[in-house]
C-alpha cells in the first residue's frame, strides 16, 4: 500500500509539474507585454490626444513626390522631404531613444544579477516590477529632464529581463520543447496592442496619469501571480554558484554565438523598422490613420504573436520527431525572418501611389518577422548544455545588447528620415532595413549552429537541486526535472567512510576490516542489481515472486525484502564479523598497547 501511495503521489507531481510549467509560461509571456506596455506607455500619453494628420490635410503630394523623385531639383528635394513634427512627437522621440539606450545597457546588468547571487526568477519578477513602479514619479517629473531618466531606467530593467528569461529556459523546459517558450517573447507585441487600445481609451477618458497608475496596479497583480507559479513548483531554482562558471574568454571567441548576436540584431533593426517606419511611411506619405488605437497599428501585433507561437510548436514537433537536426531547424527559422521581410520591405519603398499594396507589404512582413524567436534567440540556448545555464545567460547578455544597438539604430535611420536629413527617406531607410536582414541572415546561415559547444563546462549540480528527485528516480525522466543529476548511491558514501575510518586503524586490524569492506561492497552491489532485476521484470510487493507472464521469477521483491530482514538479524555462524566485532578488535588492541 505504501508503495502504490509512493508512485501515485509521483504521478501526481509529475503531471501537476507539466501543469505548472504550462501556468508558468503563461505568466511569463504577461510578463513579456508588461515590457511592451512600459515600453509604449510614453508614446500613447503623448499621443493620444493628437489628431490623425489624414483628416486635416491632403497628403497625396506625398505620393507624387515619391514616384516622380527624379524628375525634381535638388531644392524641391529639400522643401518636400523636410517635414515639421508636432511638439508632441519631438518627445515621443526623444523620450524612445532614452528607452532603448537603457535595453543596450541592461542585458549586462541583467546578466551580472543572474549568474551572480540571484536567480532568474527573482531578477525577471524584480526588474519587470522596477519599470512599471517608475511610472509612479513620471507624472510628477512629466516631459522634463527628469522623465528622460526614468525612461532610461525603464529601458534598463526591461533590458535586463532577458538573460534571466534564458536562464529560466535552461532550468526549467526540455531541450526539444524551448522553442514554444522562446516565443513568448514576442508577446512585447500584446503590450503593444493593449497599450494602444485600451491606454489610448483611458488617457483620453481620465487624463495621462491614469495610465501609470493602471500600470503599477497591472504589475502588482502580475508580480504575485509570478511568484506564486513560478518559485513554488517542485523544480524550484535553487542557485548554485559552482554552476556560474562562464569561461568569458572562449565565449568571446566563439563564432556560433556572434552568428547569433550578428542575426539577433539584423532581426531587431528590421523589427524596429516594421514597427516604427513603416507605421510613419503609411501616416506621411499615404495619410493613414496610425493612432495608437487604430485597427492598422494594433492588429498586425497580434498577428506577429501567433505567427511566433505557430512557429514555435512546429520548430519543436519537427525537432522532436527527428525530422531536421536542431541546427537546420534555427536556420530556416532564420532564413524565413529575415529573407521574406527584407524582400517586402524593398519592395514596399517603390509602392508607388498604390496604397493598400504598401499597407498589405508592411502587414505580411510584420507577420512573417514574428517567426525570429525561434531562430537566432533560441540557438543561443542550444550552445550550452543544461548544466550550464550561466553560460547561455551571458551569451544571450551579448545577444541582446547587439539587438538592442540594432534598434537604436533603426531608430535613428527612421528620425532622420522624419527630419528629412536622409537622401531618398523612406525607400533608402526600406533599403538598408532590408540589406541588413540578408547580410545578417547569410552570417548565421553560413557560421551559426544549434548543438551544445565543447568549450562550455558541464557542471555537476547536487542532488538537492532538484527536489523532484526525492520522490523517485526510477518513476522519472532524466530530463524531466530539467536539470539532469547523478542518481543517488548509498554504498558510495558508506565505501568511502569505512575507507577513511580504516586508514586510523592499527595495523593489526587493517588486514581484517579490508576484508569485511569488500565483502559489504560486493553484497551490497548484489543486491542493487537483484532489485533493478526484480523491478525490471515487472515485480511488485503482491506479486508472491511472479513476473509478468505468470512464471516463478526466483528473485522476487519479496526475496529481497526477506534477505534484508535476514540481514539485519545476527548471525553468529556468518565468516565476516559484523562491525560490532570490528570495534571490539580495535578495543582490545588498544587496551593491549595501554
Amino acid at each position: 500500500m505504501a508503495d502504490f501511495v509512493r508512485k501515485g503521489s509521483v504521478q501526481l507531481v509529475k503531471r501537476s509539474s507539466v501543469q505548472i510549467k504550462q501556468a508558468a509560461k503563461e505568466v511569463k509571456a504577461v510578463g513579456f507585454a508588461l515590457c511592451g506596455a512600459v515600453e509604449v506607455s510614453s508614446s500613447v500619453a503623448l499621443l493620444a490626444n493628437q489628431k490623425d494628420n489624414h483628416a486635416i490635410i491632403d497628403t497625396s503630394w506625398h505620393c507624387d513626390m515619391l514616384v516622380n523623385i527624379s524628375s525634381r531639383n535638388r531644392t524641391e528635394d529639400f522643401e518636400v522631404i523636410l517635414l515639421e513634427l508636432p511638439q508632441e512627437e519631438r518627445a515621443e522621440s526623444i523620450m524612445r531613444e532614452a528607452f532603448l539606450w537603457g535595453q543596450v545597457a541592461g542585458p549586462i546588468l541583467g546578466g551580472c544579477l543572474v549568474w551572480g547571487r540571484s536567480g532568474p526568477s527573482m531578477v525577471f519578477s524584480r526588474a519587470i516590477l522596477g519599470a512599471c513602479l517608475a511610472s509612479l514619479l513620471i507624472p510628477a517629473a512629466w516631459r522634463g529632464p527628469s522623465h528622460v531618466a526614468l525612461r532610461l531606467f525603464q529601458g534598463l530593467c526591461t533590458g535586463a529581463t532577458m538573460p534571466a528569461a534564458h536562464m529560466f529556459a535552461m532550468t526549467w523546459f526540455k531541450s526539444n520543447h524551448r522553442s514554444w517558450y522562446f516565443s513568448c517573447y514576442a508577446a512585447v507585441s500584446v503590450g503593444y496592442c493593449l497599450t494602444g487600445w485600451i491606454g489610448t481609451a483611458v488617457v483620453r477618458s481620465f487624463g495621462r496619469d491614469s495610465l501609470c497608475y493602471g500600470l503599477i496596479v497591472i504589475a502588482f497583480c502580475w508580480y504575485f501571480t509570478f511568484t506564486h507559479f513560478v518559485e513554488d513548483t517542485p523544480k524550484s531554482y535553487q542557485h548554485d554558484t559552482n554552476a556560474a562558471v562562464i569561461p568569458w574568454g572562449k565565449l568571446l571567441r566563439s563564432v556560433p554565438v556572434w552568428a547569433a548576436a550578428v542575426a539577433t540584431m539584423g532581426n531587431q533593426w528590421g523589427d524596429a523598422t516594421l514597427a516604427l517606419g513603416m507605421t510613419k511611411y503609411l501616416k506621411f506619405i499615404y495619410g493613414f490613420s496610425t493612432a495608437n488605437d487604430s485597427v492598422l497599428t494594433t492588429l498586425p501585433h497580434i498577428g506577429h504573436f501567433l505567427a511566433a507561437l505557430t512557429c514555435g510548436l512546429l520548430v519543436d514537433h519537427v525537432r522532436e520527431s527527428g525530422i531536421v537536426s536542431t541546427t537546420t531547424a534555427r536556420k530556416l527559422v532564420v532564413y524565413t525572418a529575415h529573407f521574406i521581410p527584407a524582400a517586402l520591405l524593398f519592395v514596399a519603398g517603390y509602392a508607388g501611389c498604390q496604397a493598400l499594396g504598401a499597407v498589405w507589404l508592411g502587414i505580411a512582413a510584420l507577420l512573417v518577422s514574428g517567426t525570429a524567436p525561434a531562430g537566432a534567440l533560441a540557438a543561443i540556448a542550444d550552445l550550452a548544455p543544461a548544466e550550464s545555464p550561466a553560460c547561455a545567460a551571458a551569451a544571450c547578455a551579448l545577444c541582446s545588447t547587439l539587438g538592442a544597438s540594432g534598434l537604436l539604430a533603426a531608430n535613428y535611420f527612421v528620425t532622420q528620415a522624419l527630419h528629412g536629413s536622409i537622401a531618398g527617406s523612406w525607400r533608402l531607410v526600406f533599403g538598408v532595413a532590408s540589406v541588413v536582414l540578408l547580410l545578417t541572415a547569410a552570417v548565421f546561415l553560413a557560421l551559426g549552429k544549434g548543438v551544445p559547444q565543447p568549450w562550455i563546462p558541464s557542471v555537476a549540480r547536487p542532488r538537492s537541486h532538484d527536489v523532484i528527485y526525492e520522490q523517485d528516480v526510477s518513476e522519472l525522466d532524466c530530463e524531466d526535472a530539467a536539470v539532469q543529476t547523478e542518481p543517488f548511491n548509498p554504498y558510495a558514501i558508506v565505501i568511502n567512510e569505512d575507507v577513511k575510518s580504516i586508514k586510523d586503524m592499527p595495523r593489526e586490524v587493517q588486514e581484517l576490516s579490508g576484508k569485511k569492506l569488500v565483502n559489504n561492497a560486493v553484497n551490497g552491489c548484489q543486491d542493487i542489481v537483484t532489485a533493478a532485476a526484480a523491478a525490471g521484470a515487472g515485480v511488485n510487493d503482491d506479486d508472491e515472486g511472479y513476473d509478468i507472464t505468470g512464471n516463478e521469477y526466483p528473485m522476487g521483491l519479496q526475496h529481497v525484502k526477506q534477505k534484508e530482514k535476514e540481514e539485519e538479524k545476527p548471525d553468529t555462524n556468518d565468516q565476516n564479523a559484523p562491525i560490532s566485532a570490528t570495534v571490539a578488535a580495535i578495543s582490545d588492541v588498544n587496551e593491549k598497547k595501554i
